[in-house]
Protein backbone atom coordinates (compact mmCIF):
# COMPACT_ATOMS: atom_id res chain seq x y z
CA UNK A 1 0.00 0.00 0.00
CA UNK A 2 2.97 2.14 -0.12
CA UNK A 3 3.65 5.27 -2.61
CA UNK A 4 4.66 4.49 -6.23
CA UNK A 5 6.92 7.12 -7.85
CA UNK A 6 7.83 6.84 -11.53
CA UNK A 7 10.76 8.31 -12.87
CA UNK A 8 10.56 8.54 -16.66
CA UNK A 9 13.26 9.88 -18.99
CA UNK A 10 14.53 10.16 -22.49
CA UNK A 11 12.47 10.87 -26.03
CA UNK A 12 10.34 7.64 -27.49
CA UNK A 13 11.30 8.76 -30.87
CA UNK A 14 12.56 10.99 -33.10
CA UNK A 15 9.96 13.38 -32.51
CA UNK A 16 11.16 14.23 -29.30
CA UNK A 17 8.07 12.53 -27.29
CA UNK A 18 8.71 11.99 -24.07
CA UNK A 19 8.31 8.66 -22.28
CA UNK A 20 5.69 7.94 -19.52
CA UNK A 21 4.81 5.32 -17.18
CA UNK A 22 2.46 4.45 -20.01
CA UNK A 23 5.02 4.10 -22.85
CA UNK A 24 5.26 0.57 -24.31
CA UNK A 25 8.48 -1.41 -24.59
CA UNK A 26 8.75 -5.48 -25.47
CA UNK A 27 9.88 -6.79 -21.83
CA UNK A 28 11.22 -9.97 -23.30
CA UNK A 29 12.51 -12.63 -21.12
CA UNK A 30 10.36 -10.75 -18.30
CA UNK A 31 7.84 -12.75 -19.90
CA UNK A 32 9.23 -16.22 -17.92
CA UNK A 33 8.21 -15.19 -14.84
CA UNK A 34 4.38 -15.06 -16.06
CA UNK A 35 4.58 -18.24 -17.48
CA UNK A 36 6.47 -19.55 -14.77
CA UNK A 37 2.97 -18.13 -12.63
CA UNK A 38 0.69 -20.32 -15.20
CA UNK A 39 2.72 -23.65 -14.72
CA UNK A 40 1.74 -23.26 -10.61
CA UNK A 41 -1.42 -22.14 -11.31
CA UNK A 42 -2.41 -24.68 -14.21
CA UNK A 43 -0.09 -28.00 -13.94
CA UNK A 44 0.08 -28.23 -9.64
CA UNK A 45 1.02 -31.83 -8.85
CA UNK A 46 1.49 -32.50 -12.96
CA UNK A 47 4.88 -29.99 -12.42
CA UNK A 48 6.80 -33.89 -11.57
CA UNK A 49 5.66 -35.23 -14.39
CA UNK A 50 7.89 -36.10 -17.47
CA UNK A 51 7.57 -33.69 -20.41
CA UNK A 52 7.23 -36.80 -22.30
CA UNK A 53 3.64 -37.38 -20.81
CA UNK A 54 2.21 -34.16 -22.53
CA UNK A 55 4.13 -35.28 -25.70
CA UNK A 56 3.04 -38.33 -26.55
CA UNK A 57 3.27 -38.74 -30.04
CA UNK A 58 7.46 -37.80 -29.87
CA UNK A 59 8.87 -40.99 -29.63
CA UNK A 60 12.19 -39.30 -28.54
CA UNK A 61 13.25 -41.51 -25.40
CA UNK A 62 15.44 -37.89 -24.10
CA UNK A 63 12.05 -36.69 -23.45
CA UNK A 64 11.41 -38.85 -20.53
CA UNK A 65 14.67 -37.40 -18.72
CA UNK A 66 12.92 -33.87 -18.17
CA UNK A 67 10.49 -33.07 -15.47
CA UNK A 68 8.55 -30.23 -16.07
CA UNK A 69 9.48 -28.36 -13.10
CA UNK A 70 12.63 -28.60 -14.66
CA UNK A 71 11.64 -26.45 -17.34
CA UNK A 72 10.57 -24.03 -14.90
CA UNK A 73 13.99 -24.07 -13.18
CA UNK A 74 16.18 -23.99 -16.26
CA UNK A 75 17.48 -27.44 -14.90
CA UNK A 76 16.04 -29.54 -17.64
CA UNK A 77 19.87 -30.14 -19.50
CA UNK A 78 17.41 -28.50 -22.69
CA UNK A 79 19.49 -25.85 -24.71
CA UNK A 80 18.89 -21.67 -24.85
CA UNK A 81 17.77 -22.30 -27.87
CA UNK A 82 17.53 -25.58 -30.13
CA UNK A 83 20.36 -27.40 -32.37
CA UNK A 84 17.44 -26.72 -35.31
CA UNK A 85 16.54 -23.03 -34.47
CA UNK A 86 17.08 -21.34 -37.85
CA UNK A 87 15.21 -17.82 -38.52
CA UNK A 88 14.42 -16.61 -41.75
CA UNK A 89 15.23 -13.39 -40.29
CA UNK A 90 17.65 -13.20 -37.63
CA UNK A 91 16.67 -9.51 -36.83
CA UNK A 92 13.21 -10.58 -36.09
CA UNK A 93 14.19 -14.38 -34.95
CA UNK A 94 10.83 -15.78 -33.39
CA UNK A 95 8.84 -14.87 -36.10
CA UNK A 96 7.35 -17.59 -37.75
CA UNK A 97 8.19 -20.27 -34.88
CA UNK A 98 5.23 -22.48 -34.47
CA UNK A 99 3.98 -25.31 -32.45
CA UNK A 100 5.16 -27.51 -35.28
CA UNK A 101 8.23 -26.57 -35.40
CA UNK A 102 9.06 -26.93 -31.71
CA UNK A 103 7.67 -30.92 -32.40
CA UNK A 104 10.43 -31.11 -35.13
CA UNK A 105 12.88 -29.59 -31.87
CA UNK A 106 11.54 -32.14 -29.46
CA UNK A 107 11.82 -34.95 -32.07
CA UNK A 108 15.41 -34.23 -32.00
CA UNK A 109 16.57 -32.51 -28.77
CA UNK A 110 19.86 -34.56 -26.57
CA UNK A 111 19.53 -33.51 -23.41
CA UNK A 112 22.51 -32.56 -21.09
CA UNK A 113 21.96 -35.27 -18.62
CA UNK A 114 24.44 -33.06 -16.63
CA UNK A 115 21.39 -30.73 -15.38
CA UNK A 116 23.38 -27.75 -14.35
CA UNK A 117 21.37 -24.80 -14.19
CA UNK A 118 21.34 -23.19 -17.88
CA UNK A 119 19.03 -20.61 -18.66
CA UNK A 120 16.82 -21.76 -21.48
CA UNK A 121 14.40 -20.02 -23.98
CA UNK A 122 13.57 -23.59 -25.92
CA UNK A 123 12.77 -24.60 -22.53
CA UNK A 124 10.37 -22.06 -21.55
CA UNK A 125 8.44 -22.64 -25.50
CA UNK A 126 8.22 -25.71 -24.47
CA UNK A 127 6.41 -25.45 -20.88
CA UNK A 128 4.29 -22.75 -22.39
CA UNK A 129 3.21 -25.32 -24.71
CA UNK A 130 2.68 -28.33 -21.99
CA UNK A 131 -0.12 -25.31 -20.02
CA UNK A 132 -1.43 -24.89 -23.45
CA UNK A 133 -2.33 -28.92 -23.65
CA UNK A 134 -3.09 -29.17 -20.57
CA UNK A 135 -5.63 -26.66 -19.79
CA UNK A 136 -6.70 -26.70 -23.29
CA UNK A 137 -6.16 -22.75 -24.03
CA UNK A 138 -3.62 -20.56 -26.32
CA UNK A 139 -1.62 -17.73 -25.05
CA UNK A 140 -3.90 -15.13 -25.43
CA UNK A 141 -6.40 -16.69 -22.94
CA UNK A 142 -3.70 -17.88 -20.56
CA UNK A 143 -1.73 -14.72 -19.85
CA UNK A 144 -4.60 -12.29 -21.02
CA UNK A 145 -6.52 -13.46 -18.09
CA UNK A 146 -2.74 -12.99 -15.74
CA UNK A 147 -3.10 -9.47 -17.34
CA UNK A 148 -6.57 -9.04 -15.59
CA UNK A 149 -6.01 -10.29 -12.48
CA UNK A 150 -2.88 -8.46 -12.20
CA UNK A 151 -4.25 -5.09 -13.31
CA UNK A 152 -2.32 -4.72 -16.40
CA UNK A 153 -4.90 -2.65 -18.37
CA UNK A 154 -1.91 -1.30 -21.12
CA UNK A 155 -0.27 -4.36 -21.50
CA UNK A 156 -0.27 -5.79 -24.83
CA UNK A 157 0.37 -10.05 -26.00
CA UNK A 158 1.15 -8.50 -29.44
CA UNK A 159 2.19 -6.45 -32.00
CA UNK A 160 -0.83 -6.49 -33.90
CA UNK A 161 -3.20 -4.82 -30.94
CA UNK A 162 -0.48 -1.51 -29.34
CA UNK A 163 -1.14 2.05 -30.25
CA UNK A 164 2.11 2.85 -32.49
CA UNK A 165 1.84 6.02 -31.08
CA UNK A 166 2.72 4.64 -27.19
CA UNK A 167 5.47 2.20 -28.71
CA UNK A 168 9.01 3.10 -28.15
CA UNK A 169 11.06 2.70 -30.78
CA UNK A 170 13.69 -0.46 -30.97
CA UNK A 171 17.07 1.15 -30.28
CA UNK A 172 20.26 -0.67 -29.52
CA UNK A 173 23.76 1.38 -29.15
CA UNK A 174 21.45 4.29 -31.61
CA UNK A 175 20.45 2.13 -34.18
CA UNK A 176 17.14 2.05 -35.03
CA UNK A 177 16.16 -1.72 -34.63
CA UNK A 178 13.29 -4.04 -35.99
CA UNK A 179 10.17 -5.27 -33.44
CA UNK A 180 10.62 -8.56 -32.78
CA UNK A 181 7.32 -10.75 -33.39
CA UNK A 182 6.98 -13.02 -30.92
CA UNK A 183 5.17 -16.24 -32.52
CA UNK A 184 3.87 -19.61 -31.40
CA UNK A 185 5.35 -21.16 -28.10
CA UNK A 186 8.46 -18.61 -28.54
CA UNK A 187 5.81 -15.83 -26.76
CA UNK A 188 6.16 -17.87 -23.53
CA UNK A 189 9.90 -17.01 -23.54
CA UNK A 190 9.95 -13.09 -24.55
CA UNK A 191 6.58 -12.12 -26.06
CA UNK A 192 5.21 -9.82 -23.61
CA UNK A 193 4.86 -5.51 -24.33
CA UNK A 194 4.13 -3.57 -21.44
CA UNK A 195 4.95 -0.32 -20.02
CA UNK A 196 6.04 0.47 -16.04
CA UNK A 197 3.10 1.30 -14.74
CA UNK A 198 1.89 -2.25 -15.58
CA UNK A 199 4.90 -3.85 -14.38
CA UNK A 200 4.67 -2.06 -11.04
CA UNK A 201 0.85 -3.85 -10.62
CA UNK A 202 2.22 -6.97 -11.63
CA UNK A 203 4.79 -6.71 -9.03
CA UNK A 204 2.08 -5.68 -6.46
CA UNK A 205 0.26 -8.93 -7.45
CA UNK A 206 3.26 -10.85 -7.26
CA UNK A 207 4.09 -9.79 -3.72
CA UNK A 208 0.28 -10.60 -2.65
CA UNK A 209 -0.06 -14.08 -4.31
CA UNK A 210 3.38 -15.55 -4.99
CA UNK A 211 4.73 -17.03 -1.63
CA UNK A 212 8.08 -16.45 -2.84
CA UNK A 213 7.70 -12.77 -2.41
CA UNK A 214 6.31 -13.64 1.35
CA UNK A 215 8.21 -15.79 2.85
CA UNK A 216 11.48 -14.71 4.95
CA UNK A 217 13.71 -16.99 3.55
CA UNK A 218 13.07 -19.01 -0.12
CA UNK A 219 14.36 -22.41 0.32
CA UNK A 220 16.36 -25.01 -2.29
CA UNK A 221 17.49 -21.93 -4.33
CA UNK A 222 19.38 -23.37 -7.66
CA UNK A 223 22.72 -21.66 -7.47
CA UNK A 224 23.09 -19.76 -11.45
CA UNK A 225 26.81 -19.75 -11.46
CA UNK A 226 26.10 -16.13 -13.21
CA UNK A 227 28.77 -13.67 -11.15
CA UNK A 228 27.46 -10.57 -12.65
CA UNK A 229 26.38 -9.44 -9.48
CA UNK A 230 28.80 -11.41 -7.38
CA UNK A 231 30.42 -14.54 -7.40
CA UNK A 232 27.58 -16.60 -6.06
CA UNK A 233 25.17 -14.06 -4.87
CA UNK A 234 22.39 -14.51 -8.01
CA UNK A 235 20.03 -18.23 -7.33
CA UNK A 236 16.92 -19.00 -9.16
CA UNK A 237 13.71 -20.15 -8.23
CA UNK A 238 10.70 -20.93 -9.93
CA UNK A 239 10.44 -18.20 -12.68
CA UNK A 240 12.75 -15.47 -10.31
CA UNK A 241 15.97 -14.72 -9.90
CA UNK A 242 16.68 -14.15 -6.67
CA UNK A 243 19.80 -11.85 -5.97
CA UNK A 244 21.24 -12.88 -2.05
CA UNK A 245 24.12 -9.59 -2.06
CA UNK A 246 24.19 -10.57 2.12
CA UNK A 247 22.54 -13.05 3.92
CA UNK A 248 19.68 -11.35 5.41
CA UNK A 249 18.67 -9.98 1.83
CA UNK A 250 16.54 -11.26 -0.48
CA UNK A 251 15.66 -9.66 -4.08
CA UNK A 252 13.73 -11.43 -6.50
CA UNK A 253 14.04 -9.87 -10.41
CA UNK A 254 14.31 -10.89 -13.40
CA UNK A 255 15.38 -9.01 -17.17
CA UNK A 256 15.15 -9.09 -20.40
CA UNK A 257 15.94 -8.25 -23.66
CA UNK A 258 14.87 -8.17 -27.82
CA UNK A 259 16.39 -6.84 -30.25
CA UNK A 260 15.65 -2.89 -29.41
CA UNK A 261 15.31 -2.99 -25.60
CA UNK A 262 16.06 -4.15 -22.22
CA UNK A 263 13.88 -4.02 -19.37
CA UNK A 264 13.92 -5.34 -15.53
CA UNK A 265 12.16 -5.62 -12.63
CA UNK A 266 12.66 -6.29 -9.23
CA UNK A 267 11.74 -6.58 -5.59
CA UNK A 268 13.24 -6.20 -2.42
CA UNK A 269 11.63 -8.14 0.01
CA UNK A 270 13.17 -6.61 3.24
CA UNK A 271 12.70 -3.08 2.47
CA UNK A 272 9.86 -4.04 0.16
CA UNK A 273 10.74 -1.49 -2.53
Amino acid sequence: SGETKFYNYGQIDTSGETATNLSLYEIGSVTKTFTAWLAKIYLGDELDKSIADFFPEIENKDLKLVKVNELRNHKSGLPRLSEQFSPKDWSDPFNGYSNALLETELNNLKIDTSKTWSYSNFGFGVLGRIIEKKTVSDFPDLVGELFQDSEMYHSHLEHATVNKKLLVQPTNIGTKNKNWKFTGPSRYAGGLISCTQDLVSYLKFQKENNDQFQVPKIENLHATGIDDLGANNLFYKNGWFVLKPENSTEILLHNGGTGGYTSFVAYNKNTKT
